[in-house]
């Protein structure tokens, strides 16, 4: 299978071969990924309006240290600007404050932002970072 949508493409041939199947059917399911890739375009577009690179080359993070290691030394960093570099695979926005869990290959750990300590444009940058995968 190849192209857009590919994915709503399971159920046809389920049924083509007789296997039974519970789910949405094929243009439902295609309806419901096309309405996420226009949402997540939109995100990436706004990302960039706010001038960020979605896609940077290299990050520098604080001390060169991954993730799991800075969480170990949280309590020396607290209070300081760090840099963290990851996969953020979680976001969770709850009015003024948002939680986020950022992923690299140390590890886990949870970041916090709130929004009277979040200059400029930083916390519309999470609120565009956030996807319908959340």
């Amino acid at each position: 299978m190849y192209g857009r949508n590919r994915e709503s493409q399971v159920p046809i041939l389920l049924e083509m071969a007789g296997i039974p199947f519970v789910g949405a059917d094929a243009l439902t399911l295609g309806m419901a990924l096309e309405s996420l890739q226009r949402e997540r375009i939109k995100k990436l577009q706004n990302i960039k309006k706010l001038g960020v690179d979605p896609y940077p080359a290299s990050v520098k993070t604080t001390a060169g240290k991954p993730a799991r290691t800075m969480a170990q030394d949280a309590k020396k960093l607290l209070g300081k600007k760090v840099a963290v570099a990851g996969r953020v695979r979680s976001l969770r926005p709850h009015g003024k404050i948002t939680f986020a869990d950022i992923e690299d290959a140390s590890g886990k750990m949870q970041l916090f932002f709130s929004q009277n300590d979040v200059k400029g444009t930083g916390f519309d940058f999470l609120k565009n970072l956030a996807t319908a995968t959340n």
